[in-house]
């Protein structure tokens, strides 16, 4: 997957974004449906980010398919980030998340703020709540890439078969 630039005439290495970018266009562009961000209502470091958004998915799978969907081999598609990083000089800087969610005819705008509501809080959860539809694959992965590097990548989850070991979709 190495680029040829013909400035310099070396070969170079993608960057973590376009890699990323390739996968997923080429791999899920069909199969999602909603943009959403979601925001924590006081400042949390990233690895509580990423924690609560592993719950998050966690607790919509199981909405949609019920609490054993693992075992039924089922589950929806998601792909996370984390944007922000909590700074010593600026203590309203607050990470947030985005993520790209499957298409499903049980994942509303409802349904999400009221998975997120349940994890950070149900007064503060109806403002850091912001759930779209994907108008543009390649316009909702380019934001979500936007802050990607190959330390920090993204969030992915696939369901898959634990027995065989291989992915679902």
């Amino acid at each position: 997957m190495n680029m040829y630039n013909k400035t310099f005439r070396v070969w170079q290495r993608p960057t973590a974004r376009e890699a990323y970018r390739q996968w997923f266009i080429s791999e899920y562009a069909d199969c999602l449906g909603a943009f959403a961000t979601l925001t924590f209502p006081r400042p949390v470091s990233r690895n509580t980010a990423l924690r609560k958004g592993k719950r998050f998915v966690l607790q919509l799978n199981k909405r949609v398919f019920g609490n054993h969907f693992e075992q039924h081999r089922e589950g929806l598609v998601c792909i996370s980030s984390v944007e922000g990083e909590l700074k010593i000089e600026d203590r309203l800087a607050n990470p947030h998340l985005h993520y790209l969610i499957e298409k499903h005819p049980l994942v509303t705008p409802e349904l999400i703020t009221d998975v997120w509501s349940e994890i950070v809080g149900r007064r503060a959860a109806h403002i850091g709540v912001k759930v779209e539809p994907i108008r543009s694959v390649r316009e909702a992965t380019d934001y979500i890439l936007k802050e990607v590097s190959w330390e920090h990548g993204p969030e992915v989850y696939i369901p898959y078969d634990p027995k065989t070991k291989k992915l679902l979709r």
